[in-house]
């Protein structure tokens, strides 16, 4: 008999380790907040054109902006916006916002 209460405890473990892993599995996306990824233009880069185009792809996101201004993403996080550069360097910020108020966010610096 008191085999068969070790295997009960050893189940109600089990159980309840695959219920925890489950729930992580499923929450992930919660739980690691905004991310910002593959932005072009690289940080770093000398462009010739005042008119330059910042794309990127933001993941699990409310809010997007770029140097403090909202913006469009589409359905699966991608954006595109232009800009109009002055002459010399110039400081680009990408941020991303959850709604639980965590952020991510990028600077590209580029001269032009």
């Amino acid at each position: 008999m008191a085999y068969i209460g070790q295997i009960r405890i050893i189940l109600a473990i089990l159980f309840i380790a695959i219920s925890a892993g489950y729930s992580y599995y499923a929450m992930r996306d919660i739980i690691a907040g905004p991310t910002i990824a593959a932005l072009s233009p690289n940080d770093g880069d000398n462009v010739s054109s005042s008119l330059v185009t910042v794309s990127g792809n933001v993941q699990r996101a409310s809010l997007v902006t770029l140097n403090d201004r909202e913006i469009l993403i589409d359905e699966s996080g991608e954006f595109t916006e232009q800009l109009l550069l002055p002459n010399g360097y110039t400081i680009i910020s990408v941020e991303a916002r959850d709604k639980l108020g965590r952020s991510d966010q990028k600077i590209l610096h580029i001269t032009h």
